[in-house]
């Protein structure tokens, strides 16, 4: 959880993932550089992910936009465009 001590990843709550803050190993002295979860919730079949990128490296932050479009039926919202995951993966490129 932001403010306070890092955590390996198995003692992380996997029924709650808000609040948390993503960051390398070399970043954690740094505060706010990495990827902050505001939302993940289920939603139907799916689920709802609100990330917010701070100062993330740029491996950590390539990393969760090729997981999110890894989902066909993702729905990628940046600015004012939406992708499914394949057409997010393509922008990417």
């Amino acid at each position: 959880m932001i403010g306070t001590t890092a955590r390996p990843p198995d003692q992380v709550p996997g029924a709650d993932y808000e609040g948390w803050f993503l960051q390398r190993d070399g970043a954690l002295a740094s505060k706010n550089k990495g990827l902050f979860i505001f939302h993940c919730r289920t939603r139907g079949s799916g689920f709802f992910l609100r990330v917010e990128k701070d100062e993330a490296s740029e491996g950590l932050w390539t990393a969760m936009q090729r997981i999110v479009g890894g989902f066909p039926q993702a729905e990628v919202e940046s600015g004012n465009c939406r992708f499914t995951g394949p057409e997010w993966l393509d922008y990417l490129k």
